[in-house]
This record gives structure tokens, sequence and C-alpha cells, in this order.
């Protein structure tokens, strides 16, 4: 069976309904003036800014972590030492 559509008409009313849909969501979104262009380029910037702090805040968490776990290390190193009765 033969899927691709023949009729020119029905492939212009398709593409017209196509075009119409595509407006009126573009329109729903707040996207249909000539600003859409920029809010979108802002919008991206701005995601992305958010993705860097969000890196930068995992990272620096990560880095915390580690220091605390080596500091309480080194307190129970230092209770174990002190605990420790002294020999000779």
């Amino acid at each position: 069976m033969d899927r691709d559509i023949v009729d020119p008409r029905l492939v212009r009313l398709l593409e017209e309904a196509a075009s119409r849909g595509a407006e009126k969501a573009l329109v729903r979104a707040g996207l249909h003036d000539e600003k859409a262009l920029a809010d979108l380029a802002e919008l991206r910037t701005l995601l992305d800014s958010w993705r860097q702090v969000k890196r930068g805040a995992l990272k620096q968490l990560g880095q915390i972590l580690v220091w605390i776990i080596l500091i309480l290390i080194l307190l129970a190193l230092g209770m174990r030492e002190q605990l420790t009765p002294p020999t000779g």
C-alpha cells in the first residue's frame, strides 16, 4: 500500500493546517511577535547560566564534603593517639 499523498490539493490543505496550528501554538506560548527570537535567545542564555551555576555549586559541595571527611579522619586519628596509653 502506497502511503505517499498524490493529490496536490490535499497536500496544500495539510500544509495550511500545519501552518495554522504552528501559528496558534506560537501565540499560546507568547512567541508570535518580533521580539520572540530575542526572547528565546535570552532564555537560552539564562538556562546556560543556570546550568553553569548548578555545576559549580555541585562541585563546591563535593569539595566541602571531601574536606569534612578528611577533617573527621584526622580528628579520629588524633583522638585515637590521645587515648592510646604510652608504652615504655
